[in-house]
């Protein structure tokens, strides 16, 4: 069977370009959003989103990774105080943030398995 292995198109009314493997699986997508920024997705051999590279409503960048399951792992984005990272557990819950505050201070925050807040502290004296 021949297929195609790029496709130029649209969805909602913004522009996708996405690549698909031997087996027909898409492997990465390129797209507008319909809030006027970009995506870029990679996915597994399967189909299966890993990663997701995005400009957020507010014009901040951030990036997803995925477990093969389609679970989120890990965020990176920028927000109002700098930078953030939060982890998740396999069962897609919350448990650690790492960021800085709206007074350019760092902040951690630890969750248990059901993201029940543990533990937080900033870094300031």
């Amino acid at each position: 069977m021949n297929r195609q292995a790029v496709v130029i198109g649209s969805f909602k009314g913004v522009g996708t370009v996405d690549t698909f493997n031997k087996a027909g699986k898409v492997i990465t997508s390129l797209s507008a959003t319909t809030s006027d920024s970009g995506t870029i997705s990679t996915f597994n051999n399967e189909g299966k989103k890993l990663t997701i590279l995005s400009a957020t409503t507010d014009g901040n960048g951030t990036v997803w990774t995925m477990s093969n399951t389609g679970k989120t792992l890990v965020s990176l984005t920028a927000d109002t105080g700098g930078g953030m990272i939060n982890v998740h557990n396999t069962q897609d819950v919350l448990i650690a943030t790492l960021q800085g505050n709206k007074y350019n201070d760092g902040m951690i925050l630890l969750k248990d398995r059901y993201g029940n807040t543990g533990w937080g502290q900033t870094g300031k004296q």
